[in-house]
């Protein structure tokens, strides 16, 4: 639930963003990379911004 609260949260503070595609392109672009498995081994379970477990 607070994945899904974070990502609409998220989205109506960028609903009026004209440069949301080029901004979103362009930390795809900047960050780094992450092997597959580094991916693979995080474990199942992690915490959103505010530290509670998200399942």
């Amino acid at each position: 639930m607070g994945a899904y609260l974070d990502e609409l949260e998220w989205r109506f503070n960028n609903r009026k963003n004209p440069n949301l595609f080029r901004d979103t392109l362009s930390r795809l672009v900047n960050a780094e990379n992450l092997l597959y498995e580094t991916l693979a081994s995080l474990p199942a379970t992690t915490t959103d911004r505010l530290g509670d477990p998200v399942q």
